[in-house]
């Protein structure tokens, strides 16, 4: 099974099928990078030398299981090849990350959090994306502004998601809900699996906030917002 279409990253092999991988690497590994042995080794098994070359390529992809969308990204650069640089991505991975829009009311994110690279408050909170925190400390805060106050009905995040499943939020990030008032009421937080789910009575909103009330160790990976409104 292939959980990733790059390298030899994310295979999933029969454990019989182990010992004859291992010593074809261990045997060639000075010769080619790895996931070429690992081809090799399917050509061998796979493809009969009688056969012309696109019934080969059709008789490995057949014996493959390939998993979409992939599990993990391709990050490295520098080729095991002497000299070769590769700047390779997996096509398949971000289909896991990014989809077209949410149906989220309009509102601005303010975070004292860093984000990673592309994952950014506003691309996991408009775009169905994640939002991937690579600080968390205590007195750290996460604030939706709904543009115009809402009538909240409920409220769905989860945390530690794919390709991260360690990277989450726990018992110790709050929620806060903020009335027309300025007045704020705790309303949950977040369970020891990473994920927080809220009922709501269609109260009125101005805003939604997290916050953080312990330094945490790891990342903070947080997609799956879904505000739902009245």
């Amino acid at each position: 099974m292939h959980f990733c279409s790059l390298g030899f990253i994310g295979k999933l092999i029969r454990s019989s099928d182990v010992i004859h991988i291992t010593y074809a690497i261990a045997s060639n590994f000075l010769y080619k990078p790895v996931d070429w042995i690992f081809f090799d080794v399917e050509m061998a098994r796979f493809c009969s030398p009688e056969k012309e070359r696109e019934h080969c390529k059709k008789a490995v992809e057949t014996s493959r299981v390939n998993i979409r969308p992939s599990q993990f990204q391709h990050v490295g650069f520098i080729s095991s090849l002497s000299g070769k640089k590769q700047k390779l991505t997996e096509p398949f991975f971000e289909i896991v990350l990014k989809k077209l829009s949410s149906d989220n009311p309009p509102a601005i994110i303010s975070t004292s959090m860093s984000t990673f690279e592309q994952y950014t408050t506003m691309s996991g909170y408009e775009q169905c994306g994640v939002m991937w925190f690579t600080k968390v400390r205590d007195g750290d805060f996460l604030t939706i502004k709904f543009e115009k106050p809402e009538k909240v009905v409920g409220l769905l995040m989860i945390s530690g998601i794919a390709p991260a499943s360690l990277d989450k939020f726990g018992p110790e990030t709050k929620i806060y809900a903020s009335y027309a008032n300025d007045v704020e009421k705790h309303i949950g937080e977040f369970s020891k699996e990473g994920d927080v789910v809220i009922h709501l009575d269609g109260i009125t909103l101005d805003s939604l906030t997290l916050r953080v009330t312990k330094n945490l160790t790891r990342w903070v990976i947080l997609g799956h917002v879904v505000i739902d409104v009245a």
